[in-house]
């Protein structure tokens, strides 16, 4: 069957700039119909133009955002936020897709689920969470997940890790189509110039949110230790968020011109940013992939990560995983980016989106008919 003659539904947040990319080709194929459900305050940096698309319709419901703590060993490392997005089912059935895929599983895959079952529409769970980033979650969000595998949609998951979680809940492994998490390679593998000059060299590199949950307390204290051990080197953080200050602050006053933090960095600058670095550290606590660690592999860098981010078993090898709770282990991995003992990972194990495209236009075409439309027209966003 033809994918042009099916008209697909996807339930998110927002398109954010790395997601982007993957829709567009989605469009391609399909007549894709993007619902938002609302805009998150930890994003405020992405532009509203990213809510919108050359191949795809965007279409946006109200919504309400309940924040909740991340906690994670009796501390609390980030903000949860959950969406409740009002009059999606009415959206859906204005929409009349032949397929829907539906982001997470919260309150409005309760809705995606509904509506299939309504029109005859098979749905899929597209999910990310791992057996660690959800070791926390509570009793009534533990029921509603419950639920959600009981109804036995499809899913699509980013990554191994995320698959062991689904059957680990129950869910069957023929109802699981694993891709991985992507952004666009050709941004960081084209040549161009490097746009910083750091000094002093090596330059160690990591980027993402200045939140507990990213690990870079962790970080900063290691880079401190080895600081003071007579290694000599820079730490470039790029990112934003209420830890800045505090990170600042954190590092030995004796090294402060070594350590630079950059704020948030545009999404442009991201590929020249990576050619100005020799090598990049992942620290986080928990993350349920870490596309970080996709733009250092595809820019050619030498890459330490977490054991805790989702990526790192599917795309590194095992000399170049830290338990950053462990001094001994994140100062080791540390010391092996600056002392260039770590080789650049292989390319190949990284998924491009038109592989991920393939994979979920595949899986669509194979389940989904076109329903009967005659007299229909989807509502203008």
């Amino acid at each position: 069957m033809e994918a042009e003659g099916l008209r697909l539904a996807v339930l998110t947040n927002m398109v954010p700039p790395y997601r982007r990319p993957l829709f567009e080709a989605l469009g391609e194929r399909f007549d894709l119909h993007v619902v938002l459900s609302g805009r998150e305050d930890n994003r405020a940096f992405w532009a509203d133009a990213l809510d919108s698309g050359d191949r795809f319709c965007v279409h946006r419901v109200p919504g309400l955002q309940v924040h909740l703590p991340r906690r994670r060993a009796g501390a609390n490392i980030d903000c949860q936020r959950i969406h409740w997005s009002f009059g999606l089912l009415r959206r859906l059935s204005e929409i009349r897709p032949d397929a829907i895929i539906s982001a997470e599983m919260g309150p409005r895959s309760v809705a995606a689920i509904l509506h299939g079952r309504r029109s005859g529409v098979p749905v899929w769970i597209w999910w990310g969470g791992t057996l660690h980033t959800e070791a926390s979650v509570g009793a009534a969000r533990g029921l509603l997940r419950r639920w959600i595998v009981r109804a036995s949609p499809r899913w699509i998951s980013y990554g191994q890790s995320s698959t062991h979680y689904l059957l680990f809940l129950g869910v069957p492994s023929d109802r699981i189509l694993t891709v991985q998490n992507t952004v666009d390679g050709e941004r960081f593998t084209t040549e161009g110039p490097a746009t910083f000059a750091f000094q002093p060299k090596p330059a160690i590199l990591t980027v993402g949110g200045l939140v507990p949950r990213k690990g870079l307390r962790q970080l900063v204290a290691s880079a401190n230790r080895l600081w003071r051990s007579g290694l000599v080197f820079s730490l470039i953080v790029a990112g934003d968020g209420p830890q800045k200050e505090a990170l600042r602050r954190a590092v030995d006053p004796k090294f402060g011109d070594r350590a630079n933090f950059l704020g948030p960095v545009d999404a442009a600058a991201m590929p020249g940013l990576y050619r100005s670095a020799d090598g990049f550290i992942l620290p986080t606590l928990e993350d349920v992939w870490g596309l970080a660690v996709n733009e250092a592999i595809l820019s050619g860098l030498p890459v330490a990560c977490s054991t805790f981010a989702g990526c790192a078993w599917e795309l590194l090898s095992p000399e170049a995983i830290f338990d950053p709770l462990q001094p001994e282990s994140i100062d080791e991995s540390l010391r092996k980016l600056v002392e260039g003992r770590l080789a650049a990972p292989e390319r190949s194990r990284i998924w491009s989106i038109r592989q991920v495209a393939d994979a979920i236009i595949e899986e669509i075409v194979r389940v989904a008919r076109p329903q009967e439309r005659a007299g229909t027209t989807p509502p203008t966003p």
